[in-house]
């Protein structure tokens, strides 16, 4: 269960295509396969990510960056380009097009795999794409909630030495248990004194209204904040200290077809997975308003037909 789900159904992000069926971080086991199909075989593990379509036509997408192509098909809230409804997994059973479905490494349990799909690869992609990816860099991970400890992990397997920022360090030992260093509370000023200028990176994963000039105060000179949360305010920069350290500001979505598998190859040879709580379908309206206060360490995964092979 990602809190886009939650978005989405209470029309936070514009209208609802209603009845919604929520649920773009899926697994499962291939139950079928078209007559064409080569890469899977009833039996197999499968995922299915945010996109389930493309149009394999325009620039980005022959480009390899199906995220970014105008006619991209979400998994849900979304139509197929034959006009049916795109639903998405609070379903017993999804079809999706072969090269959209990706492959899940057999040594992961499959409840820990889901959330990689949409906060695995919204957090991978990051490190990625900016060049975070260090051995020895310092990232700043901002908030420790289903995309934060996310963050830590990749980081923590790059090499990276991670920090969570946080309020306070009321979560230092959940963090610190995830392979970062140490937790440097936002509200203590003088410990955001301490660590001015220190980290090579910093990803923002707070949705919640923050202030984002405070965070860039950390960054050491040609650092770079890349913000994967969508807070509803626009953040307010101090363009002097951009511009006199050589700073960049940068946002990130998920990741393209090729990412997200590698994404999930590189969780397999780490034994990365997302720490869940799983539920029954019968349980998912209370999961929503536990999520709604951040009541989850980290992520909701539902059993739909009580048949994961966990």
């Amino acid at each position: 269960m990602c809190h886009s789900d939650l978005h989405t159904i209470n029309g936070d992000w514009g209208p609802a295509k209603y009845p919604v069926v929520p649920g773009h971080e899926i697994v499962g086991i291939v139950v079928d396969v078209g007559s064409e199909v080569t890469k899977f075989k009833p039996g197999d593990r499968a995922g299915i990510g945010v996109f389930v379509d493309s149009c394999r036509n325009c620039a980005q997408c022959k480009a390899g960056e199906q995220i970014f192509c105008p006619k991209i098909v979400f998994t849900y809230n979304a139509e197929h380009y034959d006009g049916l409804p795109a639903q998405g997994g609070y379903s017993t059973h999804i079809v999706s097009v072969e090269d959209h479905t990706y492959t899940i490494p057999e040594n992961l349990p499959l409840a820990g795999v889901a959330p990689l799909l949409c906060a695995g690869i919204t957090t991978y992609s990051p490190y990625k794409d900016h060049h975070l990816d260090k051995p020895g860099y310092k990232i700043g991970v901002v908030g420790l909630g289903g995309l934060g400890h996310m963050a830590v992990k990749f980081g923590v397997a790059f090499g990276c030495e991670v920090y969570v920022i946080s309020r306070s360090k009321a979560k230092e030992a959940e963090a610190i248990a995830m392979g970062a260093k140490a937790i440097i509370p936002s509200g203590d000023e003088e410990a955001m004194k301490a660590a001015a200028g220190t980290l090579n990176g910093i990803i923002d994963t707070v949705s919640a209204p923050h202030d984002v000039s405070v965070l860039m105060e950390l960054l050491a000179p040609r650092g770079k904040l890349v913000m994967v949360g969508l807070p509803p305010e626009q953040p307010k920069i101090n363009h002097f200290n951009l511009v006199l350290k050589n700073l960049s500001v940068a946002g990130s979505v998920i990741g393209n077809l090729d990412m997200t598998q590698e994404m999930l190859d590189f969780c397999g040879k780490h034994n990365i997975t997302a720490d869940v709580e799983v539920i029954d379908i019968d349980n998912v309206n209370t999961a929503m308003k536990r999520m709604e206060k951040g009541d989850v360490k980290f992520r909701f995964v539902i059993d739909i037909n009580k048949s994961l092979l966990l």
